[in-house]
């Protein structure tokens, strides 16, 4: 397949403004690097000794630190603690894509970057157990596909998922480079369904979070007032 990287640069990704503070965020680097002229991307295997999410794969990053100045500060951060990232490890950061919202209600942004092919990752024990690399491309293919449609905050929500060898890669993993892969290889129409019938995509559905919570946040101030102008 041919893919084409400037397509990141050139996506208008969804923008949300005015996030309240009370929201968690993070940020999660996507580290892409090119091996016999096809475009594959690192993921990792989280230690199974941690208490959330033991042994899943995912990609690089985390929460957001006070000190980060931007998400891909967070997200080059979080690849350096986990699995030894370093400056000279990435050759370009190509550029963020929409957003998205964990199951724990976290605001999740992607950040897009391509590492040197020869980078070997240095595991951090306490949060890797291992990393390994896939094509991106497989993020758009029916091979060793599957999905499951869960019920979640009033909606029936799609969990993709993709066998890689013995690597499960599903869930909001999986559907970040789905996301990515529609991108970098222009592709328009999936082979598979990405949304149940009715269900507000991705997107939508964090902006309708972070509204709600902008809403919660502002009805005490209103009542506040109310209660002044009263007798």
């Amino acid at each position: 397949m041919i893919y084409d990287l400037n397509r990141i640069s050139q996506f208008q990704r969804e923008s949300i403004n005015d996030i309240p503070n009370s929201v968690t965020r993070a940020a999660v680097l996507i580290p892409l690097f090119v091996h016999e002229d096809d475009l594959y991307v690192l993921l990792t295997v989280r230690s199974s000794k941690l208490k959330s999410h033991a042994g899943e794969v995912c990609l690089p990053g985390g929460k957001k630190d006070p000190s980060d100045s931007d998400d891909i500060e967070t997200a080059l951060r979080e690849a350096n603690e986990e699995i030894g990232l370093e400056a000279r490890d990435v050759s370009k950061v190509l550029g963020l894509i929409n957003p998205t919202l964990s199951k724990a209600y976290i605001y999740v942004q992607p950040v897009v970057a391509i590492i040197k092919d020869d980078f070997v990752p240095k595991n951090n024990p306490k949060e890797v157990d291992g990393a390994f690399s896939v094509p991106l491309s497989m993020f758009i293919s029916t091979k060793d596909y599957n999905y499951y449609d869960i019920d979640w905050a009033g909606y029936q929500f799609r969990l993709h998922e993709f066998m890689a060898d013995n690597y499960r890669v599903w869930g909001m993993t999986a559907q970040i480079l789905i996301h990515l892969a529609q991108i970098v290889y222009d592709c328009k129409t999936l082979p598979f369904e990405l949304y149940p019938e009715g269900t507000p995509n991705y997107v939508e559905w964090t902006k309708m979070h972070i509204e709600r919570v902008r809403q919660e946040e502002e009805a005490p101030s209103k009542k506040r007032r109310k209660r002044k102008r009263g007798p």
